[in-house]
């Protein structure tokens, strides 16, 4: 997106004015499409079937067992 910055700060930019240009990209789209219901789970080309994949810490060994 292309707008004018009417202020600044440390850790940010403040552009009250509109947008003047938007560029689409494949992930806003698909982003759009699985925010408005259209996109089936799996669409990003993953398989959407299967068991969840549990991302835990690792379990470690107990000292003497």
């Amino acid at each position: 997106m292309t707008t004018v910055v009417t202020r600044a700060a440390p850790h940010y930019l403040i552009a009250d004015a509109p947008p003047l240009t938007l560029r689409r990209t494949r992930g806003g789209d698909a982003w759009q499409a699985r925010k408005d219901g259209l996109a089936a789970p799996g669409a990003n080309g993953l398989a959407a079937s299967g068991p969840p994949v549990l991302l835990g810490m690792p379990a470690l060994a107990r000292p003497g067992s």
